[in-house]
């Protein structure tokens, strides 16, 4: 009982902090940041010289959630992304808008924590993005999808940019921890990374509405770290 009042404490104090964090930025300005706003903070982030290649080493400082979101709501073509962890809504929210206008979005996801109380996978396979979880039971060695990386096909001014490094999508990864971001426009290194993306693709299994709803976790992912402290700290 005692443990059970702990985690709800930490629950209500993360979903304070994160609406404070809202309205803060909000008050402000008097309004919400648009779509424009997060892809003007990206380009003004990562476009040091026009003339020049992005290669941008990000840090907590710069504010990475602002600027993923500018990537994404600049993107035109196709994003695609694997990532371990993802419970922010606003991010979720801002991939399902690219896929309603048209482009393509493919995720892959770590199987245990897509059954997390705060991921938005299933959000996400409602609103009709594609996803596809890496399942443990087809890897030998039982390995997790550890992967953060995103690829963008035409983002800034149809730039073909890499996303990579630490970050989760959680509210701990964009307001408390200590993570590290690299953005590069760099064709061979894109290509290296392409690869891996439909090399793990064609490991992983496709969702489905009817298909989430099957999947069960198994005693071990559900001891996984991801489906604690940051579940209930996702904004």
């Amino acid at each position: 009982m005692k443990n059970c009042s702990i985690i709800y404490l930490q629950l209500y104090v993360c979903v304070a902090v994160a609406l404070c964090c809202f309205f803060r930025s909000f008050c402000a300005t008097g309004k919400a940041p648009s779509p424009s706003d997060y892809i003007s903070y990206a380009r003004a982030t990562l476009v040091q010289n026009a003339s020049l290649p992005i290669k941008q080493a990000l840090f907590p400082s710069n504010e990475f959630k602002k600027i993923l979101l500018g990537l994404i709501h600049a993107e035109t073509k196709r994003i695609c992304l694997a990532i371990y962890m993802l419970t922010e809504h606003e991010i979720a929210k801002a991939l399902a808008d690219a896929h309603k206008r048209g482009v393509q979005v493919e995720i892959i996801a770590d199987h245990g924590c897509a059954f997390t109380g705060w991921s938005k996978i299933k959000y996400l396979v409602n609103q009709g993005v594609t996803v596809y979880v890496w399942p443990p039971s087809k890897v030998a060695d039982k390995a997790i999808m550890h992967n953060k990386f995103i690829l963008f096909w035409s983002s800034l001014d149809g730039k073909a940019l890499l996303w990579s490094g630490s970050y989760n999508f959680t509210w701990s990864a964009s307001f408390k921890n200590r993570e590290n971001v690299l953005v590069l426009e760099d064709a061979a290194i894109f290509q290296c990374y392409t690869d891996q993306f439909e090399s793990l693709k064609n490991q992983a299994e496709l969702l489905d509405k009817l298909a989430y709803g099957k999947l069960k976790r198994s005693p071990q992912q559900q001891m996984d770290t991801c489906c604690t402290y940051d579940a209930f700290c996702a904004a």
